[in-house]
């Protein structure tokens, strides 16, 4: 069955990949079923120093999204997210993680290792939010020039992507994912539980205010 996004249809070549995968989340237009509804699949590699976290560590929901710098699902969870971290800062922990659908995504793969290489300078949440709202204009010479509008050393960070110097991190998130079934994007892990389906702001907001604190 074809992807769709925006009204177009997505026609990737047959295979996959690590980095090759189709938007296949339960709420995308064109997608299949997921037969397990999306729950009961849990996180494989636990939340750790090597990732990007917003919010406490001792709250008490974590939730790791895989997400693509590219896709439009996962800018519209962030926005939700965002709001999320504004309205709860003490009970959630954000995590993100990388999963670019490269076959349907041509810039992500190269957008999450310019993420990497700002987080290397100590600002990849601030780059993030960048890439997220100019998603239209991800081609390298955009990559870098968001790079120097907030600061950054771009040149450093050109040469980081022309060396693939963060390559292997992206892959590590790419594997953690494939690993716990994900297939698209965004998926969503709340405290170590897929959700196919990403919730609306209210049904996080409600999952949040009704888990106890451990």
């Amino acid at each position: 069955m074809p992807v769709t996004e925006h009204g177009r249809d997505h026609r990737p070549p047959p295979g996959g990949g690590p980095l090759g995968g189709t938007d296949t989340r339960a709420g995308a237009r064109g997608a299949p079923p997921r037969s397990d509804g999306g729950h009961g699949v849990d996180l494989r590699q636990p939340v750790g120093d090597r990732d990007h976290r917003r919010g406490p560590d001792d709250a008490p929901v974590t939730l790791v999204v895989y997400g693509d710098h590219e896709c439009p699902y996962t800018r519209r969870a962030q926005r939700d997210i965002d709001a999320l971290l504004d309205l709860r800062p003490d009970r959630l922990r954000y995590v993100y993680r990388h999963f670019p659908l490269t076959r349907i995504h041509p810039h992500a793969l190269r957008a999450a290792e310019a993420a990497e290489a700002a987080g290397a300078q100590g600002r990849f949440w601030d780059y993030h939010g960048v890439l997220f709202a100019r998603q239209r204009a991800l081609e390298p010479a955009d990559l870098l020039r968001y790079a120097a509008e907030l600061g950054l050393d771009a040149d450093r960070v050109g040469r980081e992507l022309d060396a693939g110097t963060h390559a292997a991190r992206v892959r590590e998130d790419v594997r953690s994912g494939t690993a716990a079934g994900v297939q698209g994007t965004p998926t969503l892990f709340l405290n170590g539980t897929r959700r196919d389906d990403p919730p609306s702001l209210e049904e996080l907001l409600r999952d949040v205010d009704v888990t106890p604190r451990i």
